[in-house]
């Protein structure tokens, strides 16, 4: 278990206010006129617009919303992952314009109906992230930084506690948010920095016919462990 257990929920109301929004003029001028769809997949609590050939991610401007466009920046050339075409604050959001990048998530039927490929698959993923160099990284992901960020969470009271394994709170597991805070903060392994994702899961790993498409939803990555 480690601190991003300590997963939030942004809340229906902050969703529903990034349905139909205004574009910043900067984003409206590239996008203006081109069809796109909603992807409804994941958990961030954005709104996610796909073009053709571009991704819109929209969502309440926060420290952790800011940090995916300056971890693409460094990224890119380092490992397969969306360019960032714009980036703007407004509106109290953050729009996000990348590339889409080639392949489709890890989680779809053809990847799920071949388990050892998909296994071999997401290992190559991993070994791709932590053999990348992390030297001049500007975003630090260490166990310090997740801990500040879980007890903010804990002490806003934004721990979704509904959304965690069932042996995570309540007989058998902790107590409340504040009690698993205060066991990890006490139980912390060694540290050995890495190029981490911050969220490596199905739906952020893209595959392709032939190896690895890239990695999305880069907000939490940096060196970690």
């Amino acid at each position: 278990m480690n601190a991003q257990a300590l997963s939030f929920d942004e809340s229906g109301e902050q969703m529903s206010q990034l349905g139909e929004t205004q574009l910043p003029p900067e984003i409206e001028k590239i996008v203006n006129g081109l069809t796109y769809t909603e992807n409804s997949v994941g958990m961030s609590g954005a709104a996610v617009r796909m073009y053709e050939d571009m991704v819109l991610k929209i969502q309440p401007s926060a420290p952790w919303t800011e940090r995916e466009a300056v971890m693409l920046r460094w990224l890119s050339g380092k490992v397969p992952a969306p360019e960032v075409i714009a980036c703007v604050k407004q509106y109290g959001k953050e729009y996000l314009l990348m590339t889409r990048i080639k392949g489709r998530m890890a989680c779809d039927e053809a990847f799920l109906d071949k388990p050892k490929l998909l296994i071999e698959r997401l290992a190559e993923a991993m070994r791709m992230l932590w053999n990348t160099d992390v030297s001049g990284c500007p975003v630090l992901r260490d166990q310090e930084t997740e801990l500040a960020e879980a007890r903010i969470r804990v002490e806003q009271g934004l721990v979704d506690t509904n959304n965690v394994e069932p042996t995570t709170f309540g007989p058998g597991g902790f107590k409340n948010p504040e009690a698993l805070l205060y066991w990890l903060e006490r139980n912390r392994p060694t540290y050995e920095p890495v190029l981490s994702h911050g969220d490596f899961c199905l739906p952020n790993i893209f595959l392709t016919e032939t190896g690895i498409g890239g990695f999305i939803d880069l907000g939490d990555a940096g060196v970690g462990d």
